[in-house]
């Protein structure tokens, strides 16, 4: 009798385990994509540059990587850091440096404000304070049509200032990192219990 008693338990609980774990249902989750932009300015200049660089729907859609971008809920411009990588040839020992964004009308927009920088303090990259309203929220939307495909436009991100001290050579490339955090909604299917919670 015990080994009978034995036998009904396991294929009582076989069963049950196995409505346990492939009763599912779809449950929706709010998740986070990083997506860091790099974007490299060589700068070989006596004492004042400029240098311009293209945003891309290409490059955006590329970075984002997802075939179905209709559960994106939002977009937002997480950081934008800066590295200074002085090169042979270099004789400032700081630049002065600001940040604009350029359409295709011409128009510009600030993106962060002109500030000295010393190379030290941005050997690796270090996140700008006092960015521009205004060019943060054109940055923004320009993705967000991208990902939506109501803008094909390219933008370009423009990189400007002085040697210090005054016209000094400067040899250095720039590395500006462009940090956005996309926000979209998955439906994942999960066990009924933790559906539940």
């Amino acid at each position: 009798m015990k080994n009978l008693n034995f036998t009904y338990t396991k294929y009582l609980v076989i069963p049950f385990l196995a409505v346990l774990f492939f009763s599912c249902e779809e449950k929706d989750f709010g998740l986070v994509l990083n997506v860091d932009n790099e974007y490299t300015f060589t700068i070989s200049d006596d004492g004042v540059y400029e240098e311009s660089k293209y945003i891309t729907r290409e490059e955006i859609m590329e970075q984002i990587n997802r075939e179905d971008v209709s559960n994106i809920d939002d977009v937002n411009i997480e950081s934008i850091a800066i590295k200074i990588v002085p090169k042979e040839g270099n004789l400032a020992s700081k630049v002065n440096i600001g940040g604009s964004l350029v359409d295709m009308n011409n128009q510009s927009t600030a993106l962060y404000a002109s500030r000295e920088v010393a190379f030290d303090d941005y050997k690796d990259f270090t996140p700008l304070t006092s960015l521009e309203r205004a060019g943060i929220l054109l940055l923004t939307e320009k993705v967000k049509g991208y990902i939506n495909a109501t803008d094909d436009a390219s933008l370009s991100i423009t990189t400007f200032g002085t040697s210090v001290p005054e016209g000094e050579r400067i040899e250095l490339d720039v590395i500006v990192r462009v940090r956005l955090t996309v926000k979209y909604t998955e439906s994942l299917n999960v066990p009924n219990f933790m559906g539940n919670e």
